[in-house]
């Protein structure tokens, strides 16, 4: 499991974390662009996955998540808890 701490501002953190049965790269967060950005890689020809769970405060609309994998848009399934949409 990667857990990954973003601090915008001195009283605010929130938590990312990723399960995966593959690596995963640091996670990095660009706020002006409103993009998570990390890399998820395997064996060649393998099938992986990748769990992410985002803290809705750092969410304009779940409904809105673009996921881009080597340059294809493919649809992403969400679930919502109370603070967090996995």
């Amino acid at each position: 499991m990667l857990h990954a701490t973003y601090t915008p501002r001195k009283n605010d953190i929130y938590h990312i974390f990723a399960v995966s049965d593959s690596s995963v790269s640091p996670v990095r967060l660009y706020q002006l662009h409103c993009m998570l950005q990390f890399v998820v890689s395997g064996s060649s020809g393998t099938t992986t996955f990748c769990n992410m769970t985002i803290p809705k405060a750092l969410l304009s609309s779940p409904q809105g998540l673009l996921v881009i994998i080597d340059g294809m848009i493919y649809e992403t399934f969400t679930l919502t808890k109370m603070t967090h949409t996995p």
